[in-house]
């Protein structure tokens, strides 16, 4: 699968399955206490030199130097390190669940031993099955307008009509999460400007994020505008910042 992946989808960046990963390391370690450090490894927020630190504090700590597995997994860390994998769009999918569901319904509907005339009626019924749900989710996300719950009602507003609703409802947990965050500095460019964020009464960390006027871009050092298709907190921030009141287009992905 690989290398198939690398020749077909050449520009695309393959991932691991975090779920089968994890399962392989129960199986292979056998150490209770060693997943959760794993996971911190596997998912935490980092830079990638902050992931080097942990990942060899992990494998001291355990003892795992000469571990096969644990050396094998460290080469391929580019395909499920979040720190590495950072940046690339995954639309915050870890896992094959998706694939493995879409296996599951289609076997409510065909089955090894059919034969191809009742394969493709089954197959056109399944179709018609999924084409009923995108259009009920098309009229749930064009009809009704959901009630705004925080002080930032034009922003809010906004991203509620430009959002479908399940999307809208992830951009108001960030909306809400912003309000922790602060700007500390900024600094005029050629291009723009580069504003740095940190928390309210945080540990220290910073984000830097970039702002240019024509055309209107924004990006972030977090990169999880990237990689999730959703404007972080420390994106929004900014916005409010500069007293954007509606939400830009270049920050709202095409469907």
């Amino acid at each position: 699968m690989k290398k198939a992946i690398k020749k077909v989808f050449s520009a695309s960046h393959h991932r691991l399955c975090d779920w089968h990963l994890l399962r392989n390391a129960s199986t292979n370690i056998g150490i209770p206490d060693f997943m959760s450090y794993l996971k911190k490894c596997m998912l935490a927020d980092i830079e990638v030199n902050k992931f080097e630190e942990l990942w060899s504090e992990m494998v001291q700590m355990f003892r795992l130097e000469d571990n096969t597995w644990i050396n094998d997994m460290h080469e391929k860390k580019k395909m499920w390190v979040n720190a590495h994998i950072r940046g690339s769009f995954f639309a915050g999918l870890r896992t094959t669940s998706r694939c493995e569901a879409l296996h599951s319904h289609m076997g409510q509907y065909v089955h090894s031993r059919i034969n191809m005339i009742d394969f493709v009626q089954q197959f056109h019924r399944c179709l018609s099955f999924f084409r009923f749900w995108e259009v009920l989710s098309d009229y749930q996300s064009n009809y009704g307008e959901p009630v705004m719950q925080t002080g930032l009602r034009s922003l809010e507003k906004s991203a509620a009509n430009q959002f479908t609703k399940p999307i809208f409802h992830m951009f108001r947990t960030v909306l809400k999460r912003s309000l922790l965050l602060r700007t500390t500095d900024s600094q005029e460019m050629s291009m723009g400007y580069i504003f740095t964020v940190s928390k309210y009464c945080g540990d220290g960390r910073v984000w830097h994020v970039i702002y240019c006027e024509e055309p209107v871009v924004f990006k972030c050092s977090c990169l999880r505008m990237e990689s999730l298709g959703l404007p972080c907190d420390h994106i929004i921030v900014i916005l409010l910042y500069l007293d954007f009141k509606d939400l830009p287009k270049c920050l709202v992905l095409p469907r």
